[in-house]
């Protein structure tokens, strides 16, 4: 027999589920667009990647290979991961200082046609410019691209849930 999940870590596992497959889908999409020149590689792989373990994580539990209390700490992480990859992508630029890849299109062709509050120029020249927003603390820009992309706020809300849900059922689970 499966193990089931509580309602707490139920409703965790679905909200991992959704933004899992929500990365994995954003992730192909950007792959293709950098396949045909609309756009940096970067981010397609990463996305992938944290679908496949978001999903993982999922089919982990249901399938028995992880308990309810290693899935709560492991569905943690792994939000908080995403969070922490938003802040760094649009605001930090860690990884792109580490590894020298460009994860940004300068085009800017993902936006959708928002202007980023007038902070358009995205350059990521290891000056930490933190895509034009010199002065404004990282939380600041980091709410200026979630007003500017409702539908990455909706996902980050998404994120932000499933970690509190997974810290309260590893509380409850602890062995």
């Amino acid at each position: 027999m499966t193990q089931q999940p509580g309602r707490i870590l139920g409703a965790a596992l679905g909200l991992v589920l959704i933004t899992g497959l929500v990365h994995f889908v954003v992730g192909l999409f950007e792959i293709g667009g950098a396949l045909r020149g609309d756009g940096a590689l970067g981010y397609g792989p990463l996305f992938v990647v944290g679908g496949v373990l978001a999903v993982g994580l999922v089919g982990s539990f249901y399938t028995e290979i992880l308990t309810p209390i290693y899935t709560s700490v492991a569905g943690f992480g792994l939000m908080v991961l995403f969070l922490i990859a938003y802040a760094d992508v649009h605001a930090i630029g860690t990884l792109e200082s580490l590894t020298g890849a460009e994860l940004h299109a300068h085009d800017h062709s993902h936006d959708n046609g928002h202007d980023h509050n007038g902070h358009d120029d995205h350059s990521h020249d290891n000056g930490h410019d933190h895509n034009g927003h010199d002065g404004d603390s990282t939380a600041q820009i980091v709410i200026d691209h979630l007003r500017d992309d409702l539908f990455a706020l909706g996902m980050k809300l998404t994120e932000l849930s499933a970690a509190v849900l997974f810290a309260v059922a590893a509380f409850i689970n602890r062995e």
